[in-house]
């Protein structure tokens, strides 16, 4: 009896396994800013996804650096797809913890929902950022993180082609008036290869019409479904 159940639970985790889907992700960010001057990190992620459930993690290392750490950051996200009315949209819970040095790790953790329409994406949600240093913690709450993406193409496409201007990324979390900007692009080798590429563009601003440039950074990368 026991044996029939484990082939039972067997042939249920692979029926599950089967209608799943996994992505793995490899991409390397090389660039030069105000306060790292020339840097180049390397990213590991991989993204499950079941029933309209997503499960993401990855990994960042510093190869070029002030300091070369094997972990330079860390990201989790769990979200699920649903729909309002008309409108497919996909909310969550993500988790940010980023070592800058002993002295200094930053943590957040917030909310994330988001919608595409035709050729525009948009993410929006709240962060809680708390720096851990030797004196004490400091906090802040609250926080409005946004992502705005128009794409020449829709998702679906071998190819495409867009603009985003956005406060946040996979490792990262700015205020809200100090927004960055990219231009991105993807490539569709086939049903489980993929490339993309990225050029970013940092502010460091404050609440004023100036805007200081920080930093920029090339982002190349291999897409792999499994």
């Amino acid at each position: 009896m026991k044996i029939r159940l484990h082939i039972v639970l067997l042939f249920i985790g692979f029926s599950q396994f089967a209608t799943s889907q996994v992505e793995a992700t490899v991409y390397t960010d090389f660039g030069h800013n105000q306060v790292a001057g020339v840097f180049m990190k390397s990213v590991l992620a991989g993204d499950y996804e079941f029933n309209k459930f997503h499960i993401e993690a990855a990994l960042e290392s510093d190869v070029i650096g002030d300091e070369t750490k094997l972990l330079a950051g860390l990201n989790a996200k769990f979200s699920r797809e649903f729909s309002v009315k008309e409108f497919e949209m996909e909310g969550g819970l993500f988790f940010i913890f980023s070592p800058y040095s002993e002295i200094l790790k930053e943590y957040n953790w917030g909310f994330l929902l988001s919608t595409e329409r035709n050729y525009l994406n948009i993410k929006l949600g709240t962060n809680f950022r708390t720096y851990l240093i030797p004196n004490g913690n400091v906090s802040e709450n609250g926080n409005l993180i946004y992502d705005f993406s128009y794409d020449l193409k829709k998702a679906d496409n071998n190819w495409n082609l867009g603009a985003s201007v956005t406060n946040f990324d996979h490792f990262l979390i700015h205020q809200e008036t100090n927004p960055m900007f990219n231009i991105h692009g993807r490539y569709k080798i086939n049903e489980s290869l993929g490339l993309k590429a990225e050029i970013w563009y940092q502010t460091a601003g404050a609440l004023n019409l100036h805007v200081n440039y920080f930093g920029t950074f090339l982002r190349t990368g291999l897409i792999w479904k499994i």
